[in-house]
């Protein structure tokens, strides 16, 4: 499995910490996460702040998203596709 986190080289990628926490959340339900898409994280502590922000506040950010969403996105964060780095 490629590691899917990486500086932001190419101008394709989709960097998740320019992002504003609302715009987060939005990606992270509403994107497919498996198929491939491009993306980066250039500061991983912000990706781990909007994550807390995210659990701290869950059941209202998940809830205008469906089940099906919901779980591609608690698999994203919480499963391989994710790494912070080193």
């Amino acid at each position: 499995m490629p590691k899917l986190h990486h500086p932001c080289d190419y101008d394709g990628d989709v960097n998740l910490t320019l992002m504003e926490y609302e715009q987060w959340v939005e990606w992270l339900f509403t994107t497919d996460h498996n198929e491939w898409h491009e993306f980066c994280v250039e500061d991983p502590e912000k990706l781990v702040d909007y994550a807390t922000r995210l659990f701290t506040e869950f059941g209202k950010a998940a809830k205008p998203y469906t089940y099906e969403q919901v779980d591609r996105a608690l698999w994203f964060l919480l499963g391989a596709q994710l790494e912070l780095g080193h």
